[in-house]
């Protein structure tokens, strides 16, 4: 069990890896974003473009860990946007 527990997190902290630096690749190629308004936007751009993957007949796994990933990166340049507005 302890091996399953050891793998699941390798993925995990792998994944989050990924999204960082995806969120980082998305700032410095366009910037921060300039409302909370303007990064749902693109976030829900991202969640529907995952969805689109998700509903079809036979889905690209390929696509759905990246699209997933933009999700997940999304998520943090928000959360790193509302850290920094809270200080």
């Amino acid at each position: 069990m302890k091996e399953r527990t050891h793998a699941v997190e390798y993925f995990y902290r792998l994944m989050g890896d990924l999204a960082a630096l995806e969120a980082l690749r998305g700032h410095n190629a366009h910037g921060p974003h300039n409302s909370f308004h303007e990064a749902h936007s693109v976030l829900r751009e991202e969640f529907d473009e995952l969805w689109e993957e998700v509903k079809r007949r036979e889905p690209d796994m390929g696509k759905i860990e990246r699209e997933a990933t933009q999700v997940a990166a999304m998520a943090i340049r928000m959360a790193a946007m509302a850290r920094r507005h809270r200080q």
